[in-house]
């Protein structure tokens, strides 16, 4: 007999009864998803907006105030009648409000009987005051008293009272005002004057609480909720469908945890037309059926077992496959349905079909006999309806109030639903005639996809495969255990030879763009290629005839390669054409080459769409990277000149530019001109920002720092080490940016104070001598030895970096005289400008064009200066144009001609790295006999490398870096016109892709992203049961693949963000680290790792809220309504994570 010391069970009364089971009344306290806030939260905030709107669903009130501060308080605020606070003095009444589990805080029998919007029967503001630091209530309201009988009724004035409440324990409590109803003007019921005040006053109640984020009691280790932030994504869904339901309510959000442009985060909800207004909302970028483009609303009350109920409904029939009925009751969403939803669908059944054997005429021109299933009447209906019931029979499953359990909803909404639309058929027999149209057309799709299925499923038990055939793209596993087996949808044909597991893994590489399932129905989705291919890979079927359990494949993951082609930004980030254009991107900071081949940042102007194209040329490099093109668009070749896509060939090389992150996260790029890696930032902020740098020069001298102080350096102003646009750069004095570093709690580079360092500074300062390590990198140490060298250089006119700074420029007599030599004056100067651009504007007479910024820089002398720097040699753009008239034209090199003028210290450089990749690519070690044994006669030999290069080691890095051969070109017709894009490079007219190679002002845009959303929008409309199952997944695409050998086996690491790695980058000593932009400029190695490497990939579970929401965006972004996209670009597309562009 085992020993029980089982004593009896814990008793939790009042508040702290509700604390305890607070899941019971209020849902799950855990976060279930990331990026949520738990159920419970959510819920709370209902329970307090449902009193608020129970006083605008009376008539009091029309506007309510809901407000979240910093520290995740919220105050709601309505201007109803105000919660009672008890007769004269007291609080009795409110406080039995909100600690009374079990007393109403509701308004009695003689002053309205609510339907309880969304409260649980008064428990609201308990259960909120229960799992809350605090909880405050502030009202104007009718002041009460009691009469002779001892009933309480109101005196006619009216006070503001407020008190605040921890559980049952009151904190404050005081009556803030009294009005004599003697001196008040009522303006409406709600609001009133007082006295001769022009002030408008009104009654209303506001509460405040802050929910509880420690335990639940001091003997009990559980917190009250896991998380008490707000997400504002959860929040909206609830306050849009309060306005929704309260057609001509106004709900006003502040949130003052989020600032924008100065400015809190505000939102208003106001719908003049409630739920009517509701349904064409959740349509937008729907084909509506026609004649149909106004919902079927109605509204009707109905007596039923003593009880009044009422239904409020709007529907509208789409063109479309997927059904979206919303259903509420008194208020709640109830997602998980009940009897009000299965009445509301029987009834649109019974309707239709009933509608349809009263009109054989009908039914014999659509060629039906037999009466439709549910399946065919109700796909495509987008709709929303409201059941109120009693308080008393309001029963939810689970007190959440997802599923209504009340047994007399259903056939109160049949009944009203099969009433109001059977009329509305016999008044609309034309727009009747056309819903029917669509459902027989329903019926017709749905046999089809069973006969689909089932073929299907023939063909897999067939030796032969049946009639089914699978495309020669797909690459099935082998295995035959459908739990084990993935299927990894990519884009493009180079994604098919990722290394997998052949037993488990499937590939299948989509040809271009698929089909936009809201732009075909279900017969056209089956004669699609690649919709029918995937189709019988899954071996389930598709719409309405697909089978959960004969799935092939239990995981379905997308993982689309980007061959888009996208611009490198210096603000550490690529961006297509696409999202540039639709952004309304005015300019981007670019990488570009000069006429010496040196890397020069560019700001690109004028982002446009310039047409459409069905052809394209697609180009794979040997690093596995992909370009998508227009056939005549100009690639830059490795020799500079520009050819054609359509005209380059296999082996071919392209000018490149490569870049990576170096080990302490800053970009560095490979210039050819030096074969060094030099740091991005650096470059930009020498070129583009010497005023800043003049300004921190000035600020070195006067200040007073350390000896090791004596520099000037580049300082990334929003801290990221990867966006060196210009400005986020800036120059600061190595005291200023140490400083800076420090107060941040960065690596504070500290002076030594010891005697031997003190003495060993002196020795330096008295011998003159230079070491950077202790006189920063100008060199400069204010010796007087020092001081005497640059006396007599300036005497000399000798020109040295190290002696005077970065900038170097020697104001010595002599060194101007040579100077003034070259350039012969300033008067030489000015002609030799303004005749280049005179005879710029020349061209643009002759040829008819605009002399505009656009056409000026395009068609401009090579040498001439830019269309804004004009007004430096001429007095007005006019004057300018004028003057050119009588200009003699002579023939020039253009701009937009421009070519990279290599000399022949690049060439030869060139001619040498060519030999050596040739040696490395055959497996061989780079040294004399390899390279000599290898090379042609007119190229230099190993002994003369020398001569071009610092060392052999620099020759060796020139040559890994010095191009990107073209493994693949393939020539593609599309089904559907692509867009094309463009943009202008202002002098130098050529930009970086982010595939790492240079080509002339524009590209084709394809958008890898948009092909994801098309394939989650097609397994949403015709899978949907894989998504509700948990079977669909993305692969997420990293942002960094670390890689380090280890006796010749690699280790790899992958990050998905710059905050996982900056808080593992201790660990990645001696690793290789990659960045990334997106999937499509992987090597099939590093494929492999990011998709179908189990211990490395990421995938992610794409819920049914996500395929709605990726459903949603392809209805509007690839539907016919411009002014849908235009809004839904406005509301989604956060510009302030674009670049954006100060003119």
């Amino acid at each position: 007999m085992s020993n029980n010391n089982y004593t009896g069970i814990d008793v939790h009364e009042g508040l702290d009864g509700l604390r305890h089971r607070r899941s019971m009344y209020i849902g799950s306290t855990g976060i279930l998803n990331e990026g949520q806030a738990p159920h419970a939260l959510i819920q709370l905030s209902q329970e307090i907006l449902s009193n608020s709107l129970d006083e605008a669903l009376e008539g009091y009130g029309s506007e309510i105030d809901i407000k979240i501060d910093e520290d995740q308080s919220m105050t709601i605020t309505d201007y109803g009648r105000g919660m009672p606070k008890g007769p004269n003095d007291s609080f009795e009444d409110v406080i039995k409000a909100a600690t009374k589990p079990h007393a109403s805080g509701k308004f009695d029998s003689n002053g309205y009987q609510t339907s309880g919007i969304a409260g649980m029967n008064g428990i609201g503001v308990k259960i909120t005051n229960a799992v809350s630091k605090y909880l405050s209530i502030e009202a104007t309201t009718h002041q009460t008293t009691i009469n002779k009988k001892g009933e309480k009724v109101h005196n006619g004035n009216i006070e503001t009272y407020y008190i605040k409440f921890n559980k049952e324990d009151i904190l404050e409590q005081e009556i803030k005002k009294v009005y004599d109803k003697k001196h008040i003007t009522w303006l409406d019921n709600h609001s009133f004057k007082y006295k001769d005040s022009d002030e408008i006053i009104y009654t209303g109640t506001t509460i405040q609480f802050l929910p509880d984020d420690g335990n639940v009691s001091s003997d009990k280790d559980q917190k009250v909720f896991e998380s008490i932030v707000w997400t504002n994504k959860d929040l909206f869904t609830r306050f849009e469908s309060s306005a929704f339901l309260n057609a001509g309510l106004k709900i006003h959000f502040v949130d003052k945890r989020t600032i924008k442009d100065n400015q809190y985060l505000e939102k208003i909800w106001y719908y003049e037309n409630g739920l009517k207004d509701y349904v064409k909302v959740l349509a937008q970028g729907q084909t509506l059926l026609s004649g149909l483009k106004e919902p079927i609303s109605f509204k009707q009350n109905i007596e039923y077992e003593n009880y009044n109920f009422s239904l409020n409904a709007s529907l509208l029939f789409t063109d479309d496959i997927s059904t979206q009925i919303i259903s509420f009751a008194n208020g709640v969403p109830t997602k998980d349905g009940g009897p009000h939803y299965d009445g509301f669908i029987q009834g649109i059944t019974k309707s239709f079909n009933d509608y349809l054997s009263n009109n054989q005429q009908i039914a014999k021109k659509l060629k039906t006999k037999n009466n439709l299933v549910q399946s065919d009447i109700i796909e495509g209906i987008i709709s929303s309806f409201e059941l109120k019931i009693p308080a008393e029979l309001a029963e939810f499953d689970g007190q959440t109030k997802e599923k209504l359990s009340t047994a007399q909803a259903k056939k109160v909404t049949y009944d009203i639903v099969y009433e109001q639309l059977t009329n509305w058929l016999y008044d609309h027999e034309k727009q009747a005639t056309t819903i029917l149209t669509k459902m027989v057309e329903s019926k017709a799709a749905r046999e089809a996809a069973i006969k689909s299925r089932q073929e299907s499923k023939k063909a897999r038990q067939s030796k032969n495969g049946g009639k089914l055939n699978l495309s020669s793209k797909l690459k099935p596993a082998s295995g035959r255990k459908p739990e084990e087996n993935e299927m990894y949808i990519t884009e493009g044909d180079s994604a098919s030879n990722i290394k997998r597991d052949t037993r488990t893994q499937a590939i299948f590489p989509i040809r271009g763009k698929i089909k936009n399932a809201y732009k075909i129905n279900l017969s056209e989705a089956l004669k699609n290629n690649e919709i029918s291919t995937i189709t019988a890979a899954i071996g389930a079927g598709i719409g309405p005839a697909f089978e959960l359990d004969d799935m092939q494949y239990h995981k379905i993951c997308i993982a689309c390669f980007t061959g888009d082609t996208k611009v490198k930004s210096l603000d550490g980030h690529s961006y297509s054409f696409k999202e540039l254009v639709d952004n309304n991107v005015r300019g981007l900071w670019v990488y570009a080459l000069d006429q010496n081949g040196n890397m020069v940042p560019a700001l690109a102007k004028n982002i446009r769409k310039t047409g459409e194209s069905k052809k394209l040329v697609k180009i794979t490099l040997d690093n596995g990277k992909i370009i998508k093109s227009t056939p005549n668009h100009d690639f830059m070749t490795l020799n500079g000149q520009y050819k054609r896509a359509d005209e380059l060939q296999k082996n071919e090389s392209l000018m490149p530019l490569h870049t990576h992150i170096n080990e302490k996260g800053y970009e560095e790029y490979f210039d050819k001109n030096t074969a060094k890696w030099i740091k991005t930032y650096r470059r930009v902020n020498e070129l583009l920002n010497d005023k800043k740098r003049q300004d921190a020069y000035e600020r070195l001298k006067k200040e007073n720092h350390l000896p090791h102080q004596n520099s000037i350096q580049t300082h990334h102003i929003d801290e990221n080490k990867l966006n060196n646009k210009p400005e986020n750069l800036t120059w600061l004095t190595a005291y200023e940016h140490f400083s800076l570093h420090g107060k941040s709690g960065n690596h504070f580079r500290s002076y030594n104070k010891s005697p031997e360092k003190i003495a060993k500074i002196k020795q330096y300062h008295k011998d003159g001598k230079y070491d950077h390590i202790h006189f920063g990198n100008n060199g400069y140490n204010g010796s007087e030895k020092h001081i005497n060298d640059v006396k007599q250089a300036h005497k000399d006119g000798k020109y040295k970096n190290a002696t005077f700074s970065a900038n170097g420029y020697n104001y010595s007599d002599k060194h101007n005289k040579v100077i003034t030599k070259n350039n012969k004056s300033f008067k030489h100067r000015q002609s030799v400008a303004r005749s280049k651009i005179l005879l710029s504007i020349k061209y643009l007479q002759i040829n008819d064009l605009p002399f505009d910024e656009y056409h000026y820089n395009f068609y401009r002398h090579i040498k001439a200066i830019d269309y804004n720097n004009i007004l430096k040699w001429f007095n007005s753009y006019d004057q300018a144009y004028e003057l050119a008239k009588e200009k003699e034209y002579r023939e020039f090199k253009h701009a937009k001609d421009y070519i990279l003028e290599y000399d022949n210290n690049q060439k030869q450089k060139t001619q040498i790295a060519k030999v050596i990749k040739k040696v490395l690519d055959n497996g061989e070690e780079f040294n004399k006999e390899n390279y000599n044994a290898t090379k042609g006669t007119r190229t230099i030999n190993y002994d003369n490398i020398l001569k071009w290069f610092d060392s052999y080691d620099d020759a060796l890095e020139y040559a890994k870096h010095i191009n990107h051969k073209i493994v693949d070109i393939e020539y593609i017709d599309l089904e559907e016109n692509e867009n094309v894009y463009c943009m202008t490079v202002p002098n130098y007219h050529n930009f970086l892709l982010d595939s790492d190679v240079f080509v002339k002002n524009c590209d084709q845009d394809f958008d890898g992203n948009h092909i994801k959303i098309l394939l989650v929008s097609l397994f949403y409309k015709y899978f949907r049961p894989m998504i509700d199952a948990g079977r669909l997944y993305v692969v997420e695409s990293p942002l960094y693949r670390a890689v380090k050998y280890v006796n010749g086996k690699p280790q790899v690491k992958m990050y998905y963000s710059e905050h996982e790695i900056d808080k593992d980058r201790k660990n990645l000593e001696g690793y290789d680290i990659q960045r990334y932009k997106g999937l499509g400029e992987m090597n099939k190695d590093e494929a492999y790792d990011a998709i179908t490497n189990r211990e490395t990939r990421r995938l992610i579970r794409v819920n049914i809220e996500d395929a709605e929401e990726a459903a949603q965006a392809m209805k509007i972004l690839m539907g016919d309504n411009s002014q849908l996209r235009k809004d839904w670009i406005e509301e989604y597309i956060d510009f302030d994570e674009l670049y954006e562009l100060t003119l």
